[in-house]
């Protein structure tokens, strides 16, 4: 999958974060974990790349990279957290 796949991917889930159930962090989840190979297999590239030009479109694309996957980790924990907590309440909440 393309990188801007990827984005709009992340954007999608992001964007419907407050419908989130185990599926969409599954999701989620999935997506973050191809752009952290496409950021590895971009570093990679970089270390061989000879251009200057190059080495700058690579960096540039690393950086956008991790900005969006920074963003889509902050959603991802704060998803988790909530569907714990409502677990833990759920749990709670019956007498035993």
């Amino acid at each position: 999958m393309t990188t801007a796949k990827l984005f709009d991917k992340l954007q999608r889930l992001i964007k419907f974060q407050a419908q989130a159930d185990k599926k969409h962090i599954k999701k989620l989840h999935e997506v973050l974990g191809k752009l952290k190979k496409k950021k590895k297999l971009l570093e990679a590239e970089l270390d061989v790349t000879q251009s200057e030009s190059q080495k700058r479109k690579i960096k540039q694309d690393i950086e956008v990279i991790d900005l969006q996957r920074s963003k889509g980790v902050a959603v991802y924990k704060k998803l988790k957290r909530a569907r714990a907590e409502a677990s833990a309440a759920k749990e709670g909440s019956f007498p035993e």
